[in-house]
């Protein structure tokens, strides 16, 4: 994750957490009364410490040692509430975690994607739910690949900060359900251009749901926005609620 390690700096400014999505990831929170969070995908930590009261426990995960040290370096800077930092796979991760250690699992962004498909996805929300108190409740955030617009030749709006300029595409995958995924990072003074190319597994939120009931789940909630609309084909991202 050469590229990734490039952007750790800068990645707030490109990807800043919104009030909207604090609010509506509060809203459920609170519903659950909820004290013990694990933050999978966690990039800086930004949006974990958004969440963080006296009360709660948060465990910050990424895969990059780049983010997680930057996520280490801000949580000695937040004085309300406890943090623990792990650089590791998410799914490996969970495989192993504690019986009902967790109140609410978070996996927000499009962290959801690099599963490498069905398979990987039955086994992360089978762990999830294992790990997962009861009466717990995960968050997820993914793409709507539902819509037809995000698919091969789809390109995101360039990002810019003062220093670089950071472009994502998808392009076809020889297998229909995944993507590829382009990304690449142009210093804006030199000119220097980072490449890198991830696979991508184009999940529908209507499948997620059928995966999460075949691991037990009970109660899944689909929207299509912080505002909690429902889930339609031509919304850009859903968010998926489920309830253990």
């Amino acid at each position: 994750m050469k590229l990734y390690d490039t952007i750790a700096a800068e990645y707030e400014t490109l990807f800043p957490s919104s009030k909207e999505k604090v609010s509506f990831t509060e809203g459920v929170l609170l519903e659950h009364s909820v004290t013990d969070i694990l933050d999978l995908g966690c990039a800086t930590g930004q949006f974990a410490f958004q969440l963080a009261r006296k009360e709660r426990t948060i465990t910050l995960l990424d895969p990059d040692d780049q983010m997680i040290e930057h996520a280490r370096s801000q949580g000695k800077l937040t004085q309300t509430g406890t943090f623990s930092f792990i650089h590791r796979d998410m799914l490996s991760f969970l495989s192993t975690a504690d019986h009902l250690s967790f109140d609410t699992v978070l996996c927000m962004g499009n962290t959801l994607a690099y599963l490498d498909g069905t398979e990987e996805l039955e086994q992360f929300l089978s762990y999830s739910r294992r790990a997962l108190k009861r009466g717990g409740v995960m968050i997820l955030q993914i793409l709507n690949y539902w819509n037809p617009v995000i698919q091969d030749g789809f390109s995101f709006p360039v990002l810019e900060t003062d220093n670089m300029k950071f472009y994502r595409s998808y392009t076809s995958h020889e297998d229909p359900l995944k993507l590829r995924f382009i990304t690449k990072v142009t210093d804006r003074e030199t000119g220097e251009t980072l490449g890198d190319i991830h696979t991508h597994s184009a999940f529908t939120a209507h499948l997620i749901e059928k995966v999460a009931r075949r691991a037990g789940f009970k109660s899944i909630e689909l929207y299509g926005g912080y505002d909690r609309h429902p889930l339609q084909e031509n919304d850009f991202f859903c968010l998926i609620v489920i309830e253990r």
